[in-house]
């Protein structure tokens, strides 16, 4: 059961609202006061170092609690004062603002759903509000997904939200995404290493589509599984390469599409594979096809990517 749960986290500028006078002894209307600080997944948060290990398993104990009946990481809550209802304030003006765009929304409108904890003086919850439009508020699922060995199951991308009051800067696109033709003809891949991602596309559909005869892979043998993994930061870096660069779709959040797969790094490029979510559109088409002689399954045209980072953009 998916739960509607803000996702955008971006440090946005307060709109100036003008305040409003009359004549018949009526005061001006109250302005919320501006807030300084981010909110952050639970992803951002271990990436950027305000969460320790010990930390996500008392967010995970108290996670469980709320809906499971085996609570993996039972006993691991550490015990935390109720929030204030001045912290509790600082978070739905804080909402407001970096959120859902609506610095003089009603904070009766904001609704604080489940309290985790504070780490470090960052308060986690569960948070949104009548504000919250379709568009802002779908999150990628998981199923399952690891946070810094943290295992969390039927969960979404923002479903969990810590406030910090540092203000972190926004993510940028630090370089460009490249479809498989393109990165050939920039010279960023070579017939080996197209070989190679064949290879891995091939058992990565294989796994996708057990019921449908793809036939033998051309290139078995030619891809190991990378050791590394992309971390949050650099997932979401890709994803904004992809829409200033490459995408057709009239879709503009990074929440529309995942990385389906990480393939590795071919001479200091990212080569990843991506799938949208929930959005009517795919990249399927299981037929061959070749690029530079080297033969594909059809759908790597248009999901397989090769991310460049410093690419003077």
């Amino acid at each position: 059961m998916k739960k509607i749960i803000s996702l955008l986290v971006a440090g946005l500028t307060a709109l100036g609202v003008a305040s409003v006078f009359s004549g018949c002894g009526k005061q001006a209307a109250t302005q919320n006061p501006k807030v300084a600080g981010s909110f952050l997944n639970l992803f951002q948060a271990d990436d950027l170092g305000f969460l320790t290990e010990r930390d996500l398993e008392s967010i995970a104990c108290r996670y469980y609690d709320g809906y499971a009946e085996v609570n993996p990481y039972d006993g691991k809550f550490s015990s935390h004062e109720e929030l204030s209802a001045e912290t509790e304030r600082t978070l739905k003006l804080a909402y407001l603002q970096k959120i859902v765009k609506t610095p003089q929304g009603s904070l009766e409108k904001v609704k604080i759903y489940n309290y985790y904890g504070t780490y470090n003086g960052n308060p986690v919850v569960t948070i949104y509000s009548d504000y919250d439009s379709y568009s802002s508020i779908i999150s990628e699922g998981y199923e399952e997904t690891e946070i810094a060995g943290v295992i969390f199951k039927n969960f979404w991308e923002n479903q969990i939200m810590l406030f910090t009051a540092e203000d972190v800067p926004n993510y940028e696109v630090k370089g460009r995404v490249y479809d498989l033709k393109s990165a050939m003809e920039c010279g960023l891949l070579t017939e080996n290493d197209l070989k190679t991602i064949s290879c891995a596309h091939f058992e990565q559909m294989t796994k996708k589509y057990p019921d449908n005869d793809l036939g033998e892979n051309p290139y078995v043998g030619c891809f190991e599984e990378p050791k590394d993994k992309l971390n949050y930061s650099t997932k979401t870096e890709i994803k904004l390469a992809y829409f200033k660069y490459e995408s057709t779709y009239p879709y503009n959040s990074i929440y529309d599409v995942k990385i389906a797969e990480y393939y590795g790094t071919v001479g200091g490029n990212i080569v990843v594979s991506l799938e949208f979510i929930n959005k009517g559109c795919s990249f399927e088409g299981l037929g061959k096809t070749e690029i530079h002689g080297v033969t594909f399954l059809e759908n790597a045209l248009y999901s397989v990517k090769v991310y460049r980072v410093n690419n003077n953009v």
